[in-house]
């Protein structure tokens, strides 16, 4: 009874700290059921809107060009952009009968959206078509929603991760370009996703965060060229602000890199290995190389 009244007597004193801390115990509890009704209700609304919006100008194009890469195992019809979340648009079409119908021409961008028009409207069944090729970037958006959360799980709790990921979830650029078949919403997903292996594999530099920081390296390169601006220029930001925070000697700094030397090798052995892999390890020189 003593400990009750004590309890009630804190409760009273300062009921704001004590629904806070009830609000926190709750979503730390919970916090896995929870993170998985905000993707679960994220991805209902994301769907919601494939039959309100008809396509965008670029979303034919991709299609095209991934849809090549899956029937005809070359990617020849645009190299401005990597192939991974082209393929992934491509795929559900490709799984509904679609295929590729006609070669790149010199008039590659007029033909290129033209033979995306072709494979939307081919089956005359343009919205199922459409919804497919859109169900395609929903699994960069559940990439997204995780790093969120394990971002937040690392350096905030679960709680914190929580309700990083609910707001996350209601952003509407997040929830627009996730439900489009493009390829902003993979560049998204791995551009946090290489930044925070990054930071796992700088604090403890074992192969296997070296391998993992490759692999979202890799996937960052083949979902947009950006992310080679973007991602060089977020590591040096950070490592500047680092350094200028502590300002550490020489020599700690030399100790620091040669440490990690070699798990980042097998990082970059990683990154490239898979990078090619998404061209099919095909060799020679683009064609927009020549223009």
């Amino acid at each position: 009874m003593g400990k009750k009244r004590a309890q009630q007597a804190r409760e009273s004193r300062c009921p704001v700290a004590w629904r806070s801390s009830r609000i926190v115990a709750f979503l730390e509890r919970y916090r896995i059921p929870i993170l998985v009704c905000l993707m679960v209700t994220a991805s209902i609304r994301i769907v919601a809107t494939y039959a309100v919006f008809n396509h965008t100008s670029d979303e034919p194009a991709h299609i095209a060009c991934g849809l090549e890469w899956l029937d005809k195992g070359v990617y020849r019809w645009e190299t401005q952009h990597p192939p991974l979340a082209r393929i992934a648009t491509a795929f559900g079409p490709y799984l509904l009968g679609s295929r590729s119908q006609h070669p790149p021409k010199h008039t590659q961008t007029f033909e290129m959206v033209r033979e995306g028009l072709r494979i939307l409207y081919g089956s005359h069944q343009y919205e199922r078509t459409l919804a497919a090729a859109r169900c395609g970037v929903l699994p960069f958006f559940w990439l997204a929603c995780l790093v969120v959360y394990w971002w937040g799980r690392r350096y905030c709790g679960g709680a914190g991760a929580v309700v990083a990921v609910f707001f996350f979830t209601f952003l509407p650029p997040i929830l627009a370009h996730a439900g489009l078949a493009t390829t902003d919403m993979a560049l998204t997903a791995f551009m946090g996703a290489a930044f925070l292996a990054g930071l796992a594999w700088t604090e403890q530099p074992r192969t296997g965060r070296a391998v993992v920081f490759g692999l979202a390296v890799a996937g960052g390169i083949l979902s947009k060229f950006s992310f080679l601006a973007f991602f060089p220029m977020s590591v040096f930001l950070a490592l500047a602000l680092s350094y200028g925070s502590r300002r550490p000697p020489a020599a700690e700094v030399v100790s620091y890199v040669r440490a990690r030397i070699p798990t980042l090798a097998a990082a970059i052995l990683v990154a490239c290995l898979v990078t090619w892999a998404g061209y099919r390890f095909s060799v020679g020189r683009p064609d927009a190389a020549s223009m």
